[in-house]
């Protein structure tokens, strides 16, 4: 039996393996068609992007039975496409590797990617902008693909910056809303703090390796494990990695500090939230982490730290939780403005935060100079329309009989009905 971190030696890809290729470019081809093409394609559009990551599950269902059919120390394949950067020493490939790891998050990308291409028929159903949004979804897919099917940490990096601005223009596609564009914007900048770790782990990897492919980083490990540390007294080069690697998988897998974006990430529609909650974008970092055992073995201080962000960020999470769900319960409102229209009339105007799912009632008083209530109403305002979206904040306005002259109109309290 093959041991769980034992490091398999890629076989050159033969028979269907030589058209793994093809799981990524189908999704990434119809992507731009239905960019380039324009309206042209607004009435079918939709249905060839489910098409699209129909396909790519198809090929990667067909992939996992001839990868179980081998003999297992000959379960990952490496397709080389050609050679991408050669400078003096180092040398980059365009190659994929299909092992049981990749095609584990294959089947989850495509499977679960064509559940939500298919619910997202109806939803965007009235949607003006259906077909771009369904361009997006594919390049999300492709994205995702050739993060987790990329034979080395470049090719890999290449698909992380891919999701990065995949999900950058998913999260803001409503980029009208100012909730949207922020999120959008929040989501992207953070992530780029954890490509930061990226791009350093691989610099370090083409310095001390020559290579960023997966097999050359995970045989040179033990060597590297042995040599002085980066500066006096500082940690070992695999625990420098092992940190930029994690702080990398952190942006991705929303982990504390970076975890503030993954919550705004709701503003988009809801197949969006679904695309990067549920099983793929935030599984990168989980992907990035199994993917590089062989730093994290020879690195105890590095494996700390996984451990230690994992439970913070858990922890964080259930307080979090904990506080803000009876909070957003409660709906609560801020006066913005008063009019006084006539002796005994009085206008107010008031922000409502509540759950856009809601309804409230509002519980408004008009107040004379002394404080003292002239005039008092209630407001039932209903759960958000489609307009409104996801917006918890909401500006309404109410008029009070008065039975003097009021100051000020202000609202006394807020309830769930």
């Amino acid at each position: 039996m093959v041991s769980p971190l034992e490091v398999l030696t890629p076989v050159p890809a033969t028979g269907l393996f030589s058209y793994a290729w093809l799981m990524i470019a189908i999704p990434l081809v119809v992507a731009g068609v239905l960019l380039l093409a324009g309206r042209v394609t607004d009435t079918w559009g939709h249905l060839l992007a489910t098409v699209a990551a129909l396909g790519s599950f198809t090929i990667a269902l067909l992939l996992l039975l001839d990868l179980l059919a081998r003999p297992e120390a000959s379960r990952a394949v490496s397709n080389h496409l050609f050679t991408w950067i050669q400078a003096g020493d180092w040398r980059i490939d365009a190659a994929l590797l299909v092992d049981p790891l990749s095609i584990l998050f294959v089947l989850l990308i495509t499977g679960v990617g064509s559940l939500i291409h298919i619910y997202a028929i109806g939803y965007m159903a009235h949607d003006p902008n259906r077909r771009r949004f369904f361009a997006f979804l594919n390049l999300f897919v492709a994205a995702m693909l050739i993060l987790v099917l990329g034979d080395n940490y470049a090719v890999l990096f290449v698909g992380w910056e891919g999701v990065g601005l995949a999900s950058y223009l998913l999260i803001s596609f409503w980029q009208e809303r100012p909730a949207a564009a922020t999120a959008g914007k929040k989501a992207f900048v953070m992530n780029r703090v954890g490509d930061v770790g990226m791009t350093m782990a691989i610099f370090t990897m083409l310095a001390l390796f020559g290579s960023s492919s997966f097999v050359d980083v995970n045989a040179g490990m033990e060597r590297v494990s042995q040599l002085d540390t980066v500066w006096p007294g500082g940690p070992s080069w695999s625990t420098l990695i092992g940190l930029l690697l994690l702080l990398g998988a952190c942006g991705k897998s929303a982990q504390v500090p970076l975890q503030a974006w993954l919550l705004d990430a709701m503003e988009g529609p809801a197949p969006v939230s679904a695309l990067i909650h549920a099983a793929t974008m935030v599984t990168a970092g989980v992907y990035l982490v199994v993917r590089s055992h062989e730093v994290y073995a020879h690195s105890p201080q590095a494996q700390l730290a996984v451990a230690v962000v994992g439970t913070v960020t858990l922890l964080a999470g259930a307080f979090v939780f904990w506080v803000q769900a009876d909070a957003a319960a409660r709906p609560s409102a801020r006066d913005t403005g008063f009019t006084l229209v006539s002796h005994d009339e009085a206008y107010g105007e008031f922000e409502l935060s509540k759950n856009p799912h809601d309804a409230a009632i509002c519980s408004v008083k008009a107040l004379n100079s002394s404080r003292v209530p002239v005039g008092w109403t209630e407001v039932e305002i209903p759960p958000n329309t489609a307009e409104q979206g996801n917006e918890r904040v909401s500006r309404h306005s109410v008029s009070l009989r008065i039975l003097s002259e009021a100051t000020t109109v202000t609202v006394d309290s807020c309830r769930k009905k």
